[in-house]
Formats: structure tokens, C-alpha cells, sequence
């Protein structure tokens, strides 16, 4: 295997990993920002209310991790493969 190879491999390889890592940090900052609006008093008037939209607020910041974290992951895929099909040795 060329050392280009190697290289797209280990791109891919870690691009992998760090998506992996993004995606472990979105849920963890969705549940830490729900958690800290948990404390609401049923009955309260604004203590649902707060409660709802930081969770709302914390699912659509997930998504968009999620899709920031996908976005870096295919780019490193595709940059990966660019260098290769750059020094011809692969067609696709």
C-alpha cells in the first residue's frame, strides 16, 4: 500500500473517531442543559415552561452538532480521497 493510502486511511480512521467523540459531547451537553432547568416545581407557572424550552433548545443544538460533526467527517473523507485521485491511484 502506498504511503497515500496509508494517509486516507488514517484520515478515515480518525475522522471516525472524532465524529464519535462529537456526537458522545452533543448528548452530553443536551442531558447537562436539561438537567440544569430539571428542577422545576409542577404547578409553578414558569417552571415547565423553562423546563420545555431548554429542551427544545438543547435538542435542536444536538441536531446541529450532529450535522457539524457528520459535515467535518465526510469532508475529511472526501479531502482523504481527493489526495489520492489527485496522484492517480484510484479512478473514483
Amino acid at each position: 500500500m502506498s504511503t497515500n493510502q496509508e494517509t486516507m486511511r488514517t484520515t478515515i480512521a480518525t475522522a471516525d473517531k472524532t465524529k464519535t467523540a462529537a456526537v458522545i459531547t452533543a448528548e452530553a451537553t443536551r442531558q447537562a442543559t436539561i438537567a440544569a432547568q430539571s428542577g422545576y416545581v409542577p404547578g409553578f407557572p414558569t417552571g415547565f415552561a423553562a423546563f420545555d424550552a431548554a429542551e427544545k433548545a438543547a435538542d435542536k443544538q444536538k441536531a446541529a452538532d450532529l450535522f457539524a460533526a457528520e459535515s467535518a467527517r465526510q469532508a475529511s473523507v472526501f479531502l482523504a480521497k481527493d489526495l489520492l485521485r489527485s496522484q492517480g491511484e484510484i479512478p473514483f
